[in-house]
């Protein structure tokens, strides 16, 4: 398993945390009596996504699509629920997906896990809401909403971070969990639900349930690989918090759930 492949394994136990449960359960009950429902996973990664909502009965039984543009997390979102659920694996971008036309209007269901944040939202929108029947659900969680706190306060956080989120611009926007709800005004959709859902990792006695000290130093390294060599000595510190079972990560998101008119 590679490292991106490894962290998106740590954080299922994040995410967990973090989903709204009010979410959930609208999703579920606007879905209770559709009998094999369809569904298309947007950036489905290894899987984990579906796997949550089969293992918490939000669905039961679907036809699953899995859409993701990385081939080795395809394959191992495949070896995952291979046995486990009706499910295809494509190999694509959203756009590239979303311009077959025999994916339109196909869906009742539409995910898009931590996504919308990292792709240029309006065009994004436009093929997610596309991909939806009429009556068809929309669910975007895990939308990154620009709020990274790490304690203890370290004297050069203000600047790191903020370099780390205006880094964001060039693929998305730090601020996109505030922004989807008016964004979603633009599309023939009603948002149905908005709810925080806060990562928030912390220590217990010391150290970090499950896998969340990789988790932990995953988010440390890809700051730093963003901001440069001015993160090194943050990186430093934040690195030996973590093996001291001292540091608590908390970041800002949102979910929404909508429904295409």
């Amino acid at each position: 398993m590679n490292a991106f492949a490894h962290y998106l394994e740590a954080k299922r136990t994040v995410d967990d945390r973090a989903l709204d449960r009010r979410v959930l359960e609208t999703l579920r009950r606007r879905l209770e009596n559709t009998a094999e429902p369809s569904i298309a996973d947007v950036g489905a990664g290894i899987g984990t996504g579906i796997e949550r909502l089969l293992d918490w009965q939000v669905v039961t039984q679907p036809t699953y699509t899995a859409i993701e543009h990385d081939s080795d997390l395809l394959a191992t979102a495949r070896a995952r629920l291979e046995g486990r659920i009706n499910a295809e694996f494509i190999a694509s971008t959203l756009t590239d997906f979303a311009a077959d036309g025999e994916n339109l209007a196909r869906f009742d269901l539409v995910i898009a896990h931590a996504l919308l944040d990292i792709v240029e939202l309006t065009p994004a929108l436009n093929n997610l809401v596309s991909l939806a029947h009429p009556g068809g659900l929309l669910y975007f969680p895990i939308t990154f909403d620009g709020e990274t706190i790490f304690e203890p306060v370290h004297a050069d956080d203000a600047t790191i971070l903020s370099r780390y989120h205006a880094s964001m611009g060039e693929i998305g926007d730090s601020k996109t969990g505030r922004k989807l709800f008016h964004a979603l005004e633009e599309e023939p959709v009603d948002v149905l639900e908005l709810a925080s859902s806060d990562w928030i990792v912390f220590p217990i006695n010391g150290s970090y349930p499950n896998d969340e000290a990789f988790f932990l130093r995953f988010v440390v390294e890809m700051v730093e690989q963003t901001v440069g060599e001015s993160a090194g000595s943050w990186a430093s510190t934040r690195r030996q918090q973590i093996e001291q079972g001292r540091l608590l990560y908390i970041a800002h998101q949102i979910d929404c759930l909508a429904q295409k008119r």
